[in-house]
C-alpha cells in the first residue's frame, strides 16, 4: 500500500491588535438650585458635569467657579455662571445656572420652570384677563423658563384660554390656581401658582441690596459717579384709583461710607466720606444724603396704580438719582461701604 504525505499551510494568526481611543475633555452645561450652590463642591460639580476626558490627572477648574456659586443668588432671579475646566492640553468650557429653590429643575438638569404666587388687585386682574395678556401676568408671577445653556425664554400657560377668562370675571378674594409648562411643546415639566384677588395693595417690590460705584480713582478736582445697581427700585400699586391714597418713597443713609477691611468690617480711625452722597430727582436741584428721610418720588391722592421703576433713569447720562460728590479733601485711596433704608409710605408727600 503506498503511502501518501499531506501537507496543510498553517496561517500565521498574529496577536490581538490594541485599540486605543482618547476621550477629549468635555463638561455638560447644568441647572441647579441655590441650595445646592451654596453647598457645592469641586468634586460635586465635575461629578454633576460628567467631565470626561484621556487624561484628568491635571484637571483644574477657575478658581473663581466655586467662590460665585456659593454666593447664591444674592437676590436674583437666576445665575448663568460660566465654567472652564482645563488640563495640560484641552479646555471644556460649561454654563452652571442657578435658580431658586422654588423653581422646578428636570431630572437631567437640562431645564427648569417657575413662577410665584401673586396677590393682584380686581381691576388689574379682570384687566390681564380682558386682554389675554400674558406678558403683564407674567411680569407678576415672575414666571421664566430656564435653559442649562444660560438663556431663558416664556414659561407657556397650561390653559390660557380658561385662565384669562377667569381673571376677567374675577372678583375679591377669588384664587385662580395658574399652572405654566417649560414650554407649549415641553409640557413635561410645570410650575402651578395661585393667582389670589382683591381690592388692591401698595407693594415695595424690589430695591436694590448693592450699589456699587466701582473703583475710582483720586483726581485733582471733586469727583461724581452714579452706582450700579443689582436691582432696581419699583413700586407696584394695584390699588382703584377711586381707594388710592397716593404714596411716597424716602430715602436716608442709615451707615455712612466709611473706609472698610477685605472683610468689609470698619477699621477704627478710618476714613469717612460723610457728606459725599447726594440725590437729584431732576437733575437740577439736589439732597445731601444723612440720617433723615429725603423725598424721592411721590404720586398723589386718587393716582392710577401700576407700576413705578423709579430708579430705572438713574444714571450719570441723565445725572438723576444717588451719587457720590467727593471732594479733593476727602479723596483717599481705600475700601468704603455704607448702608441706605429705603421707606415707602401709603400717603402722598406733602
Amino acid at each position: 500500500m503506498a503511502t501518501n504525505k499531506i501537507s496543510a499551510a498553517v496561517p500565521n494568526i498574529s496577536s490581538k491588535a490594541t485599540i486605543t481611543i482618547t476621550l477629549k475633555l468635555s463638561a455638560k452645561n447644568i441647572i441647579i438650585s441655590e441650595t445646592t450652590a451654596k453647598n457645592l463642591t469641586e468634586s460635586q460639580l465635575k461629578s454633576l458635569m460628567d467631565v470626561v476626558g484621556g487624561d484628568l490627572t491635571d484637571l483644574q477648574l477657575d478658581a473663581n467657579t466655586i467662590k460665585e456659586a456659593n454666593a447664591g443668588l444674592e437676590g436674583r432671579d437666576y445665575l448663568d455662571i460660566p465654567v472652564t475646566w482645563t488640563t495640560k492640553h484641552e479646555k471644556a468650557q460649561a454654563h452652571l445656572v442657578l435658580v431658586a429653590d422654588e423653581a422646578v429643575i428636570s431630572s437631567d438638569r437640562q431645564k427648569a420652570v417657575n413662577a410665584y404666587p401673586v396677590t393682584l388687585g380686581q381691576d388689574i386682574a379682570n384687566e390681564i384677563g380682558a386682554s389675554s395678556d400674558q406678558e403683564k401676568l407674567d411680569f407678576y408671577t415672575r414666571a421664566k423658563a430656564y435653559h442649562a445653556d444660560g438663556t431663558v425664554s416664556s414659561a407657556a400657560l397650561a390653559n390660557a384660554n380658561d385662565y384669562f377668562s377667569t381673571l376677567k370675571n374675577a372678583a375679591s378674594n377669588d384664587v385662580v390656581p395658574i399652572t405654566y409648562n417649560f414650554s407649549a411643546a415641553d409640557k413635561t415639566l410645570s410650575k402651578s401658582v395661585d393667582v389670589t384677588i382683591f381690592s388692591g395693595s401698595l407693594n415695595f417690590t424690589s430695591a436694590p441690596s448693592i450699589m456699587s460705584f466701582g473703583q475710582l480713582k483720586v483726581k485733582p478736582t471733586s469727583l461724581r459717579a452714579f452706582p450700579s445697581y443689582d436691582q432696581d427700585v419699583v413700586i407696584t400699586d394695584t390699588r382703584l384709583a377711586s381707594k388710592n391714597t397716593g404714596w411716597a418713597m424716602f430715602v436716608k443713609e442709615n451707615h455712612p461710607l466709611v473706609e472698610v477691611d477685605e472683610s468689609g468690617a470698619a477699621l477704627a480711625g478710618g476714613r469717612s466720606l460723610v457728606g459725599t452722597l447726594w440725590f437729584s430727582a431732576d437733575a437740577v436741584n439736589k439732597t445731601m444724603l444723612s440720617d433723615h428721610n429725603i423725598l424721592v418720588q411721590s404720586e398723589p391722592t386718587d393716582t392710577k396704580g401700576g407700576t413705578f421703576n423709579l430708579s430705572q433713569n438713574w444714571n450719570a447720562t441723565t445725572q438723576k438719582g444717588i451719587y457720590l460728590d467727593v471732594p479733593v479733601p476727602q479723596q483717599y485711596a481705600a475700601k468704603y461701604q455704607g448702608g441706605l433704608t429705603w421707606t415707602l409710605s401709603d400717603v402722598p408727600s406733602n
